[in-house]
């Protein structure tokens, strides 16, 4: 188990690392605030670490984060 929570921390964050920008862009175009959306992004990235564990090992972190995004806004 330990192992399965290392590999999603460790591709959580390079989702994180790659791709905040975008989602910050992307949660830009609804609420047209960059404070906001940064806000936005990192309550997805918060949400998904602390539901780990209800994720299949398949989950693709990408588009769940694009949703949550989507949600939260």
């Amino acid at each position: 188990m330990k192992e399965t929570k290392n590999v999603f921390m460790s591709e959580l964050t390079e989702v994180f690392n790659k791709r905040q920008q975008q989602f910050i862009q992307f949660a830009c175009s609804y609420v047209r605030d960059r404070e906001e959306a940064e806000d936005i992004v990192m309550g997805a990235f918060t949400n998904v670490w602390e539901h780990r564990n209800e994720l299949q090992e398949d989950t693709n972190i990408s588009a769940l984060l694009l949703t949550a995004i989507k949600i939260v806004r």
